[in-house]
């Protein structure tokens, strides 16, 4: 797919938002295993904090904005006639 760049561009925007969703989420939930009784207080307080909330939404912001950029660029290069190859 290294040919296509459409491909190429999706592939590098998905690798960016699972690289930051994962790295958020590690840092800010333990394990469901070994969460027991004070991870799940940590988890909660976590999630229903304003640092989480905040997190959270800045994240689905994120993913919104690459969604605009992705939009962006195919319509650009569908007004000119430069994603004929994905039409093949």
């Amino acid at each position: 797919f290294s040919h296509n760049p459409c491909l190429k561009r999706r592939h590098i925007l998905n690798s960016l938002l699972l690289t930051t969703t994962s790295a958020t989420t590690l840092l800010t939930f333990p394990p469901i295993a070994n969460a027991g009784e004070i991870g799940t207080k940590i988890t909660n307080v976590v999630t229903q904090s304003d640092l989480g909330v905040a997190v959270r939404k800045s994240v689905v912001r994120g993913a919104q904005v690459f969604d605009g950029v992705d939009r962006s660029w195919e319509k650009f290069s569908d007004d000119f006639g430069l994603g004929a190859e994905r039409q093949k």
